[in-house]
């Protein structure tokens, strides 16, 4: 197979580029207001409603627990970035960390602790108060330490605060 050879000269294809910068110089101007949203639909930057209260926290998205800033306008938290400070990421934040504005305000997220009422896989789910959840989880938890005993129950935590509630709890429980 032999080597592709363009037909062009370096002073054909430099004109060419000049035409088509030209073009679209000429036509910028028109051709960003069509494809621009209207004016009237375009909220005001979130940095302009307000004073920004920044807040210096730890990222729980996933175990490595690096540094954050929160930056937020009244209660409502519209950025978080990495934490130059921090000496374990050095300002650096993953698309997880970043991602927990949304996971915050995501309009199907669960606010409440929920029962499952129908059978197992039907999707038929009430809304309960945190007692009733924590009473029902404790039947449960009973019920299999009666039947199996305490060992059968395993316990992991995500977080390293997680780890010390989980090994407090398996101590309690009498799990290994």
């Amino acid at each position: 197979m032999g080597k592709v050879q363009l037909q062009i000269s370096r002073r054909t294809f430099l004109k060419s580029a000049l035409a088509g910068s030209a073009g679209l110089a000429v036509a910028g101007g028109h051709a960003i207001p069509a494809v621009a949203a209207p004016e009237s639909s375009v909220e005001p930057p979130w940095y302009y409603r307000g004073e920004i209260k920044t807040t210096y926290s730890v990222c729980d998205m996933c175990p490595w627990r690096c540094g954050i800033t929160v930056q937020s306008v009244g209660d409502r938290v519209y950025k978080i970035d990495g934490n130059p400070a921090d000496p374990k990421s050095r300002g650096m934040l993953c698309a997880r960390g970043q991602g927990g504005v949304s996971f915050m305000y995501d309009p199907d997220r669960l606010r409440s602790p929920m029962l499952r009422t129908g059978e197992r896989g039907e999707g038929k789910f009430q809304e309960v108060t945190w007692p009733e959840a924590l009473d029902a989880m404790a039947e449960k938890l009973l019920a299999i330490k009666e039947q199996y005993g305490p060992e059968s129950v395993a316990v992991f935590g995500h977080t390293s605060g997680e780890f010390w509630f989980a090994d407090y709890f398996a101590q309690a429980w009498g799990t290994p």
